[in-house]
């Protein structure tokens, strides 16, 4: 379990508002979307977000995200998926989804090749002008393969994920002009992320306990 706390705390930094004790961390082996390499675009109007029964609204980017297989981290009550949830599939208009979850590879597909060779090392954008966004434990809906370069599928299949911008998994405002951001995204344009203070800071305190 110190293991997969370690991974939820990688990419949401903190899921643990002051107000609520313990967020529950899962671990599931069904298809997740890997958006820790995404960069989003800015999307139309905004999403509600639920932390632990406190509701926010957030301003919305659409994020494209690799769908992955095997082991990968989520937490209940976090995002907009419910709590309780025991690794079960979304619903999303009428269709089965995925949710975006979190493992740690140093590989992931993003665009605009879309191979599973393709390095994503963790980086920290000191300047994100347009934001960042936050897509941990989100219902994602299915968006068919990748198209590479040359215009042939890759195999890659994608999720089309919407999910708050500068908004921290325990509901609160992040300043990302004075927040450094990391993100395993090419650029530092939209990425997905978290602040890398706290980021580092609960991943050294748990690795030493």
């Amino acid at each position: 379990m110190k293991y997969a706390a370690l991974l939820a705390i990688l990419i949401t930094s903190s899921c643990r508002p002051p107000s609520v004790a313990t967020v529950p961390v899962q671990v599931c082996t069904n298809d997740y979307a890997l958006c820790a390499a995404t960069n989003c675009t800015p999307g139309r109007g905004q999403i509600t977000v639920n932390t632990m029964g406190t509701i926010t609204t957030w301003q919305a980017a659409d994020c494209l995200c690799p769908i992955m297989r095997g082991p990968s981290v989520s937490s209940p009550g976090t995002g907009n998926m419910p709590q309780g949830n025991k690794c079960v599939d979304p619903v999303v208009d009428g269709k089965t989804g995925v949710w975006s979850a979190y493992s740690v590879r140093t590989k992931i597909p993003q665009a605009p090749d879309w191979q599973h060779t393709t390095p994503a090392p963790p980086h920290v954008c000191n300047t994100v002008t347009e934001g960042m966004a936050q897509c941990y434990s989100f219902s994602c809906s299915p968006a068919g393969e990748a198209i590479g370069p040359d215009g042939k599928p890759t195999g890659v299949m994608l999720a089309s994920c919407r999910c708050p911008i500068n908004e921290s998994p325990n509901g609160q405002a992040i300043d990302v002009l004075t927040t450094q951001i990391i993100t395993q995204a090419a650029t530092c344009n939209l990425p997905v992320g978290g602040p890398a203070p706290e980021v580092t800071n609960k991943a050294a305190a748990l690795i030493l306990q």
